[in-house]
């Protein structure tokens, strides 16, 4: 069994909103990339099987957000639909994948 190279699986961009808390830090625009990851098993016999195993979620922005390790941010995307991440640097990362409060 080995790992396939991932998939997209979903691209999101526009402009919305950072919040830490239900403080506004900055509009920014935004960049959303979903990556799927696969096992692939090679069966005695039959094609090969891909199994979806990870999601990855990267996330670029256009403007910096001044945070410390211990901050979470949430960007409010234009769709509706939220992100949480951290921002250390110059750099950030996601925190799990995209959700809607329901």
């Amino acid at each position: 069994m080995g790992r396939s190279a991932p998939k997209i699986v979903e691209m999101v961009h526009g402009q919305g909103q950072v919040l830490l808390g239900q403080r506004l830090i900055a509009v920014v625009r935004y960049s959303v990339t979903v990556y799927q990851h696969y096992d692939v098993s090679d069966p005695i016999s039959g094609p090969k099987i891909r199994t979806p195993v990870v999601q990855n979620t990267v996330l670029d922005m256009s403007e910096r957000v001044p945070g410390s390790f211990d901050e979470v941010f949430t960007l409010h995307m234009a769709d509706g639909r939220k992100l949480d991440f951290y921002a250390i640097g110059d750099n950030v990362k996601a925190r799990g994948g995209m959700y809607r409060d329901d």
